[in-house]
């Protein structure tokens, strides 16, 4: 849970992020943003990568918490029309030096997303946990593929029926797989 100051921080981190590159936002953008000075940024946060990191913390646990008791397609549609409404933000990551840490939190997005579908599929099922993880992993880098694809293509509009697909090629592998 965040304190009122640390989602004054994060709100006025991912205004910036709308405006501009992470690379030309500093600790002053914030505090002058937020109307804080930069003892009581530092108090909360060690940098500008720690604000980042508890962007991406709270937008994961909003993706899941919005996605829960969804088949597949709802809950991925979902995280898309979230993702999709902090486009900029999300470009402006990406583009950045910082390239890496929007990577690894798309493979941990991809991860958990996928994982909770594959082991949900293979309840009740005679599968090992090395056939489950292979799974898992096969799955991770269709998905992960497919968001660097939209990115790199600098996130067009919602395209229904690449997710679609994606939704429907999951359901009719899955069974094969397992």
């Amino acid at each position: 849970m965040n304190t009122e100051t640390e989602e004054k921080i994060l709100n006025a981190a991912l205004k910036l992020l709308e405006e501009k590159n992470l690379d030309k936002i500093s600790v002053k953008d914030i505090c002058d943003e937020c109307g804080i000075n930069r003892n009581t940024f530092y108090y909360h946060y060690t940098d500008i990568y720690a604000v980042l990191d508890a962007l991406l913390e709270n937008a994961s646990t909003l993706m899941k918490k919005e996605g829960e008791g969804s088949d597949m397609l709802t809950d991925y549609e979902k995280r898309v029309a979230f993702i999709s409404t902090n486009k900029k933000a999300v470009m402006h990551v990406y583009q950045s030096k910082q390239r890496e840490t929007i990577s690894s939190y798309i493979h941990r997005l991809s991860h958990d997303f996928v994982s909770e579908y594959v082991y949900k599929a293979a309840e009740g099922k005679k599968v090992s946990e090395n056939d489950i993880l292979f799974i898992c992993s096969f799955y991770e880098c269709a998905l992960e593929g497919l968001i660097y694809r939209w990115l790199e293509n600098n996130m067009p509009l919602y395209d229904e029926d690449l997710h679609h697909r994606f939704a429907d090629a999951f359901k009719t592998t899955i069974k094969a797989l397992l």
